[in-house]
């Protein structure tokens, strides 16, 4: 019965369009970290990093000239050494663009179940809830009385003053 009510209720397919705007939310995250966006921010801070990195480059290389040993093993050791600090430095720059995006990214990545969820719960509510107003219309509309607040359960023969055309009712309560 509960696979009815859902079908009915269009729960599965509410789940999904919650999940939907999730996956589209995380598509634009990647997108906008991981390719357009952090790539440009990227290029820029390594672009304002080169003036700098060129200066130590060609200080170091004037270092070794004046030393005689530019064309050595040492010299090409320590060219090596400069471009691998050189290299962290960059990667210290454009790793917090990544590392936000990843937060990001896992923050509705994890909201997603929950929110697919409430969704499929509340489609099944309001379904029953559009059940309720629709036989309380009907109810009304064939003269038969809604259940309204401190009335009993339907089925029963209720015999209160609020009708006292009941022909349940007793007589005490039609007197009244």
């Amino acid at each position: 019965m509960s696979g009815l009510v859902a079908g009915l209720a269009g729960a599965g397919g509410a789940a999904d369009q919650a999940g939907s705007y999730y996956t589209d939310a995380l598509n634009k995250l990647v997108n906008q970290y991981g390719s357009p966006a952090a790539d440009t921010f990227s290029k820029e801070f390594i672009s304002s990093l080169q003036p700098g990195f060129k200066q130590q480059q060609q200080g170091l290389i004037g270092q070794e000239n004046a030393l005689g040993i530019a064309n050595s093993g040492a010299a090409k050791a320590n060219l090596s050494s400069l471009y691998g600090n050189q290299s962290a430095s960059e990667a210290q720059g454009v790793a917090p663009l990544y590392q936000e995006a990843l937060g990001q990214y896992g923050s509705l990545l994890s909201q997603e179940p929950g929110a697919q969820n409430t969704a499929y719960a509340n489609a099944i509510q309001n379904f029953y809830q559009a059940l309720q107003q629709g036989a309380a219309f009907a109810g009304d509309a064939f003269g038969v009385p809604s259940a309204g607040p401190g009335s009993q359960p339907q089925g029963s023969f209720y015999s209160g003053p609020s009708n006292p055309d009941n022909p349940y009712a007793d007589q005490n309560s039609k007197a009244a």
